[in-house]
């Protein structure tokens, strides 16, 4: 088990509504008996705040960092890093610079990614996986606000890939590109 201190003020929540999708936290509030439902779902989101809220784009006054663990193979960090960054261009039509950062996890680190006060992104092992990727979170009940985030990836996906790349190169020494992907031509 892993436990962690709420926040100490809370952030503000989100009420979901129909209109999109979200991931949300359900909470009970039993305070008030005029609603058909005590149930409330909240937006699971981060508590993102500027920096300087005058700003059109500015840092945030704590980014969200994400950990790559040790155990990720070093040929392919650069890509997840890069895939994870990816992630500022959305944050940016919104206001944030470098909303998101990725930190590798010292070989001689003191810490476990798993610790609930660092969001990770894990490379997992599974003789026989049932998915290619996970990606649990630990939420303020009261609030939606996000608190931790861990991402694992099997690499199951990535030897399918190099599995279905071997058969195609294998494919195309009896066929032509054109046979093989006829959608590019």
């Amino acid at each position: 088990y892993n436990f962690a201190k709420l926040p100490d003020t809370p952030m503000k929540p989100r009420l979901a509504d129909a209109r999109i999708g979200y991931f949300t936290t359900t909470r009970y509030e039993y305070s008030n008996d005029n609603p058909l439902t005590p149930r409330q779902n909240y937006v699971r989101r981060w508590r993102l705040e500027k920096k300087d809220p005058s700003a059109a784009l500015s840092e945030p006054k704590q980014p969200i960092v994400f950990w790559l663990d040790r155990n990720i193979p070093v040929e392919y960090r650069a890509t997840i890093t890069a895939g994870v960054l990816e992630w500022n261009r959305a944050f940016e039509k919104i206001g944030f610079k470098d909303a998101v950062q990725v930190r590798i996890q010292p070989d001689d680190a003191d810490f476990d990614t798993l610790d609930a006060r660092h969001a990770s992104i894990r490379f997992l092992a599974t003789a026989r996986p049932a998915f290619g990727g996970i990606g649990p979170t630990q939420v303020d009940p009261r609030t939606g606000e996000i608190l931790d985030a861990d991402i694992g990836i099997d690499p199951v996906r990535i030897r399918n890939r190099r599995a279905a790349h071997a058969d195609l190169l294998s494919e195309s020494k009896t066929a032509d590109a054109a046979t093989l992907f006829p959608q590019t031509y």
